[in-house]
């Protein structure tokens, strides 16, 4: 099965099945117990308290609560199959792709749905049958919608019938409803944007079959769940506000909007839908259970709606019929009423869990989303399945019910008073709160580092510290930055010194960066430009130099990597720097432009697997002193550091420098072995294992260590060095909750008169 199953709750699903595991057994009392014993505990020392209170482990614990939740399935699945469940029918997707939330248009020749992939990027796709009275499958294929939505360009690439491939798109997704427009032409989304970094708004879109288009209806309007009125001129809507719903209508050639009703404070309104021209029935939860309200929107009338089962959610109108979801046995499933609110019947009986369904008006099927060992699934049942059905099916009680008491209806009255409003301060939640290992070992030298970051909740406020020790130069290094998004302006600041020594040699290398800059986004929070101030100092084969000056700015990134991926697949950067670092005393004057570019790429490649590609390069326009000359390096000790570090894996510290230089990188990047399992309460988790072939080049103007002689001569100019290797490398997660990268490499020279010096390196990255 999928490794995030279900709904990425995995770690809360299994928590929950241990604590009330715990609680029959052991009582209420063993909570606190628990809590306290661990509150003044060393870290990852967990089994000493459990096995006190318990006399066993947490192994031993965790398979007596799997064999007894499966005895308890057992048991509600005896009582299930006293009515045969409905049999459905998939529609022929590939593996590993979920689907949900079904819509069939009016005219039924078009189905439009939400799919998730691997890599969790989410995307509207749509299904256009020859005729309406074929069933829907997945070869029928029409396009897909990618979270890249703009105004001014067409979103929907087209996908040639029986091509299921993925397209590239950015990861993620937050559509919550797809509605059609009641002539069949377009239908309306929702979809969470980001208008800045400091914004995340749900807005209002609509897609034109025809033209190939996304509109744009609403902006920053904070609105989802639309479904639009039986003339096509107005949308019922959602709009959330502060500890609010409200239920909205939506002028969709007028662009206007209004408020029709506004339940209390913390009341959930749901899924607006039209009965006809004057009542829209949605779904509103106060409590544990959610109703079905109707309103009259000619007097405002707000009242339940028709009340015969329990739970009622995400209703749906067909030509003469409404669905609903409902748990009325204890188990998701769709029932279908008529527009009176009568005629109760269930159309599904599934003894896993339906989210939606959208109704076949020719054929008279019944397209669903139900939960798999895939994730869920959208699948077909048929007319004759639902019509079998009797009135009522087998009730099954909560799993786990008879564990807890049943609680007091009657309200619990207290004495709460609202506390005192205090200064909100980020120091509390900014200062160090864990320190992480990193270990890099080569015969370049060993590194022996810890690193740290932080945020406060309101994002305002980051900072991520590095810093640690290299036995070779028996020297230490740090990488600080800090990020200040207190206002539209983002200040930067970072710190950095690196200090090595040159492999095999007593030269010593250091260089100390300072930089603050002023960032602004551009078009989109993935352009940004800046200016900064930059100090730089350099001390190298005998000279010194302190430099500083101003700097320009210009950054795009838009790639991104989730889910199962072992690396982005698509998606590139840059970044562009120009400083000018400006005479004072013997230090020279000079200007500075440096170039990084990276691109990630996956089309036609088999499934996870990625090429990466990285260009670095720097121009000075002056003769300098040999200490400003750029060193390559065979690994990246610091992510966050103000100028980029040239790559050359195989080659020492050092081994090339040079005023003027050209860097490339190349990667094949696949997956070998998804493992995800540990060895008990062990803090260590293998997620997945994955490889790469790599190759770094360079040209320069500058000249490379002679390691016979133990000096530097002057390289061929413009001549292409290039080393190349393989590496392997195993993600887990270490403590519980810290993401890092153990890796191997190997690594040769490609150049016959060039050695490499350093053929292996091995470490652990956080």
């Amino acid at each position: 099965g999928i490794h995030t199953w279900p709904q990425g709750g995995r770690p809360y699903l299994f928590g929950s099945l241990m604590w009330s595991e715990i609680y029959s057994k052991y009582g209420k009392e063993a909570i606190q117990n628990l809590h306290w014993r661990y509150g003044g505990r060393m870290p990852y020392f967990i089994q000493g308290p459990f096995e006190d209170l318990t006399k066993k482990s947490y192994q031993t614990i965790f398979r007596q609560a799997v064999m007894n939740l499966e005895l308890r399935v057992q048991k509600q699945m005896e009582t299930l199959s006293q009515v045969k469940a409905t049999e459905s029918q998939a529609l022929g997707f590939r593996a590993g792709l979920e689907t949900f939330s079904p819509v069939i248009s009016p005219d039924g020749k078009k189905l439009v749905f939400l799919a998730k992939d691997e890599t969790n990027r989410r995307s509207i796709r749509i299904l256009v049958r020859p005729s309406v009275e074929i069933p829907f499958h997945a070869s029928q294929a029409w396009g897909e919608i990618d979270q890249d939505i703009s105004e001014s360009t067409s979103a929907l690439n087209p996908i040639p019938r029986g091509l299921t491939e993925d397209h590239d798109g950015p990861p993620g997704g937050t559509i919550q409803r797809l509605a059609w427009l009641p002539d069949s032409s377009g239908f309306v989304f929702d979809r969470l944007d980001t208008p800045t970094r400091y914004q995340e708004v749900s807005d209002l879109y609509l897609y034109d079959m025809k033209a190939q288009k996304t509109e744009t209806l609403s902006k920053r309007l904070r609105a989802r769940e639309a479904s639009p009125s039986p003339d096509g001129k107005t949308l019922a809507f959602v709009k959330l506000g502060a500890s609010q719903t409200e239920l909205g209508l939506f002028d969709i050639a007028k662009k206007t909007w209004k408020v029709v009703y506004t339940p209390p404070l913390q009341v959930r309104i749901s899924f607006p839908v039209y009965l006809n021209d004057n009542e829209i029935v949605f779904a509103e939860r106060s409590t544990t259970q959610e109703v079905l309200k109707s309103i009259d929107l000619k007097t405002g009338t707000v009242k339940i709606w028709k009340q015969f089962r329990k739970d009622l959610k995400i209703p749906s109108k067909t030509k003469d019929r409404i669905l609903v979801n409902s748990n009325e046995n204890g188990v998701s499933n769709i029932y279908s009423a008529d527009l009176a609110g009568a005629d109760w019947k269930p159309l599904t009986h599934t003894v896993t869990h339906i989210a939606g369904a959208a109704l076949d008006p020719f054929l008279g099927d019944l397209y669903v989303s139900e939960l798999s060992t895939q994730g869920p699934q959208i699948r077909k049942i048929s007319k004759s399945e639902s019509d079998r059905l009797p009135r009522q099916l087998p009730t099954v009680s909560p799993i786990f019910a008879d564990r807890y008491p049943t609680l007091n209806e009657t309200p619990v009255t207290s004495n709460f008073k609202m506390p005192e409003s205090e200064d909100y301060s980020a120091f509390p939640y900014t200062y160090p709160h864990y320190w992480l290992p990193n270990l890099n070992f080569s015969n370049d030298g060993t590194f022996l580092g810890l690193s740290t970051s932080g945020n406060d909740p309101l994002g305002k406020h980051a900072y991520s510290l590095s810093g640690g020790y290299e036995t070779d130069d028996k020297k230490w290094s740090y990488s600080f930055g800090y990020l200040n998004s207190q206002t539209r302006t983002n200040f930067l600041l970072m710190s950095a010194k690196f200090d090595t020594v040159v492999a095999n040699t007593s030269i010593d290398y250091t260089e100390t960066q300072h930089e603050l800059d002023a960032l602004w986004d551009l078009w989109t929070p993935e352009w940004q430009a800046g200016i900064g101030y930059n100090f730089l100092e350099r001390d190298f084969l005998g000279s010194q130099t302190r430099q500083s000056g101003p700097v320009l700015l210009l950054n795009y990134l838009d790639y991104t990597m989730s889910g199962a991926q072992i690396s982005p697949e698509s998606g590139q950067s840059l970044k562009l720097r120009a400083m000018s670092y400006l005479k004072s005393g013997e230090n020279d004057h000079f200007n500075l432009y440096q170039m990084s570019a990276q691109k990630f790429f996956s089309k036609w490649l088999p499934k996870r697997n990625a090429i990466f590609l990285r260009l670095q390069a720097q121009y000075i326009d002056e003769t300098v002193n040999i200490a400003n000359a750029a060193i390559t390096v065979p690994s990246n000790p610091y992510v966050l550091a103000p100028s980029p570090f040239y790559i050359m894996r195989g080659f020492r510290t050092g081994q090339f420098l040079g005023k003027t230089l050209g860097n490339a990188s190349i990667e094949y990047r696949f997956p070998l072995y998804y493992q995800y399992s540990g060895s008990g309460t062990t803090p260590i988790f293998f997620k997945r294992w994955h490889a790469a072939l790599v190759a770094d080049g360079i040209q320069l103007d500058g000249f490379s260590f002679d390691s016979k002689t133990e000096a530097y001569n002057r390289a061929p100019k413009w001549k292409s060095i290039w080393s190349g290797g393989a590496e392997l490398k195993a993600d887990i997660t270490l403590g519980y909750h810290f993401p890092a990268t153990f890796f191997i490499g190997a690594y040769g020279s490609l150049d016959k008169d060039t050695k490499a010096e350093v053929p292996f390196y091995f470490g652990l990255q956080l």
